[in-house]
C-alpha cells in the first residue's frame, strides 16, 4: 500500500494510515482487503440468489398434474 493519504475513521475521529506504524498499515491492509472481499461475495451472493429464484420459476412454470407424487412413493431410507 502506498503512503498516499489515506484517512481511517474511528469512534467519529479521523487518522492518516501514513502515520500508522509498520504493523498497523499492515493490519489496515488486510481489513481493506477483507472488506473488499466481502463486498465482492456479497455481490456474488445477490446473483446466486437471483439465479435460484429464476431457475425456480422456470422448474415451477414446467410442473404438470401429471408430475405429482406424494412421499409414500419413495423409498426415503435408501
Amino acid at each position: 500500500m502506498s503512503d498516499k493519504k489515506i484517512i481511517y475513521s474511528y469512534g467519529g475521529k479521523e487518522y492518516a494510515v501514513n502515520k500508522f506504524t509498520d504493523e498497523s498499515k499492515i493490519a489496515f491492509a488486510c481489513l481493506h482487503e477483507s472488506n473488499q472481499e466481502i463486498n465482492s461475495l456479497t455481490r456474488k451472493i445477490t446473483i446466486l440468489q437471483a439465479a435460484a429464484v429464476a431457475l425456480s420459476q422456470k422448474i415451477n412454470e414446467q410442473l404438470t398434474d401429471e408430475m405429482r407424487t406424494t412421499l409414500d412413493n419413495f423409498d426415503l431410507d435408501s
